[in-house]
């Protein structure tokens, strides 16, 4: 799609970060909410001040290798929307003459670790986007707290930039790096509450389900556990909230009292038994 709003100039033009991201807004590829939320986390990264042409192309690959070939939970999901968002914004950059080059040539989509598991965008309501209420909650709760830490993180990040010592300056690359964790979470957060679907199954057989708080019995050594059957958003193993999608949560789910399960565990199969269905969470 061309920019019919974005026309060409013929002197290099000294242009911050932040402004030109104004002047991007008024573009077509500007209306592009997700990719702007994308741009918006490199410009945070490198620096709202920061002049654009005063941009180097390893600063751009520090960038990519931190925040989309390994992202702070391994490899990205969002990769290809990454990548393409940032060559939009960079090609945007070039014809605008606040670059004299191109920078988003030497960005390029990383291949998925060998053995991944490919992730696809799950429709609305299927099962991958379910939660419990109390999870949505929590889930919120966290963004929220991330949000309200991002000014001071980017403050700590223009404070350490004031050391004009690029090459040696630990703080500030802690700093860099604080920020992007914390924007790279907020994006995370974002879509997982944006595509969530609060739970309403009810059991109509005393099975469990999504929510319920499951008593088991191990029937090798008669050692009882007890755990809450959650979406892999919430699961949280030190509460005792484990992942549907867990092996012990895949055999779980739908199980009544007095039913067997066997669990393939790295010291061999484990027998367990359902004592008890507990209520489900709000």
């Amino acid at each position: 799609m061309s920019d019919s709003n974005v026309p060409e100039t013929t002197e290099k033009i000294e242009m911050s970060l932040n402004a030109a991201f104004k002047n991007f807004l008024t573009t077509d590829h500007g209306k592009d909410v997700t990719g702007n939320r994308f741009v918006r986390h490199y410009i945070d990264y490198a620096g709202g001040e920061t002049i654009v042409d005063t941009i180097s192309r390893s600063r751009v690959e520090s960038y990519v290798t931190e925040n989309i070939l390994k992202g702070h939970t391994g490899f990205d999901p969002n990769a290809e929307e990454r990548v393409l968002a940032l060559k939009v914004w960079f090609q945007f950059l070039k014809k605008k003459k606040y670059t004299e080059v191109n920078l988003g040539n030497i960005i390029r989509a990383p291949r998925k670790p060998r053995g991944a598991i490919a992730r696809t965008k799950a429709k609305p309501n299927s099962s991958e986007n379910q939660v419990t209420a109390e999870g949505f909650n929590e889930l919120k709760q966290e963004l929220e707290n991330l949000q309200a830490v991002t000014p001071r993180l980017r403050q700590d990040v223009a404070l350490a930039r004031e050391d004009k010592d690029f090459r040696e300056n630990a703080p500030l690359d802690a700093a860099r790096e604080a920020l992007a964790f914390n924007l790279g979470r907020i994006t995370e957060l974002t879509t997982i509450l944006d595509n969530a679907v609060v739970s309403e199954e009810v059991s109509v057989d005393g099975s469990a389900m999504l929510g319920s708080l499951v008593s088991i019995s191990n029937l090798d050594d008669e050692k009882q556990y007890e755990y809450t059957l959650v979406s892999a958003h919430e699961a949280n193993p030190s509460l005792r909230k484990i992942s549907i999608e867990s092996p012990v949560g895949k055999e779980l789910l739908h199980r009544r009292v007095g039913e067997e399960i066997t669990v393939t565990a790295p010291v061999g199969k484990i027998r367990f038994r359902v004592e008890k269905v507990g209520k489900k969470l709000a």
